[in-house]
């Protein structure tokens, strides 16, 4: 019985005590700077191309980080759309043809 008390005394002491004291809570939650545009790159992507978005991969590339996206717009055209997480840019765009 001694024993659970004092593994409970722990748990309740590890749970009240503050994570970072200087630490706001938005301060814990923050993105990293190089993926904070993440959500503007979707909305830009999808207001060049509106479509159904197939696949999308972050990308590191030269200390940067991108996303691609793989767009499958109306009419079953596909276009690749490259964005700059660090600034919400779309760097490239480009339609894949059939052949």
């Amino acid at each position: 019985m001694a024993i659970r008390h004092s593994c409970w005394w722990l748990v309740t002491s590890l749970s009240l005590t503050p994570i970072g004291a200087n630490a706001s809570i938005a301060e814990q939650y923050t993105l990293p700077p190089s993926k904070v545009y993440y959500e503007t790159c979707q909305r830009e992507a999808q207001l060049l191309h509106p479509g159904v978005v197939v696949q999308q991969q972050i990308l590191h590339r030269h200390g940067n980080f991108l996303v691609r996206y793989e767009i499958r717009a109306n009419g079953a055209i596909e276009w690749f759309v490259l964005c700059d997480l660090a600034n919400g840019g779309i760097i490239r765009e480009q339609q894949l043809i059939d052949e």
